[in-house]
């Protein structure tokens, strides 16, 4: 499938989101956020590592104050 939109964009065909009013939007949307930060995964792996020990952090503080 890769390989057949390769080449018909390579003859000038491009592709394109229909919106209509089928409430399918919120999907898509959701999707394509995913898709990005899945893509740009090594970009953001210290953010993602930032918000992983902050949480543990704010948990551990919540439900351990004496430590």
């Amino acid at each position: 499938m890769r390989h057949h939109a390769r080449k018909m964009r390579r003859y000038g065909l491009q592709p394109m989101i229909v919106i209509n009013n089928d409430d399918q939007l919120p999907d898509v949307a959701a999707a394509l956020t995913v898709r990005a930060l899945w893509r740009y995964r090594p970009e953001l792996a210290p953010l993602y590592l930032a918000s992983t020990l902050a949480l543990g952090g704010t948990v551990l503080h919540i439900t351990q104050p004496h430590w």
